[in-house]
């Protein structure tokens, strides 16, 4: 995990953390941005440079793109985003808690895995 960390006047502006994403046998490198925090004043300026820097990332190690994700109904972020090039991309988010986590959690039993 990497992290980008603003700091203005006031002390912490905001962080980003990221990851190198390789996929398919090392044939597609990226960036994911996992996650973009910024104080709420400046919240546009900073995340902007935050964005920026991660952008930097994929650059200097091969990689072609950055991927994040924000919510369909978070409609500033999806602007701001849009304002940086990002374009909405057609991915299905996949999300097992509660009683489901519990039951794909159950199917590892047959498999040799270790922590």
């Amino acid at each position: 995990m990497n992290v980008i960390v603003a700091h203005g006047a006031a002390g912490l502006a905001g962080f980003a953390t990221f990851a190198f994403l390789h996929l398919l046998a090392g044939l597609i490198s990226f960036i994911y941005a996992h996650q973009v925090h910024v104080a709420v004043n400046r919240r546009i300026d900073v995340t902007r440079r935050l964005m920026a820097g991660v952008a930097l990332a994929p650059k200097a190690g091969g990689g072609t793109r950055v991927e994040w994700s924000t919510g369909r109904e978070d409609v500033a972020a999806r602007a701001l985003y849009g304002g940086l090039g990002a374009h909405d991309f057609d991915k299905v988010q996949h999300v097992p808690e509660g009683a489901a986590l519990d039951q794909l959690a159950k199917g590892r039993a047959s498999l040799q895995l270790r922590w």
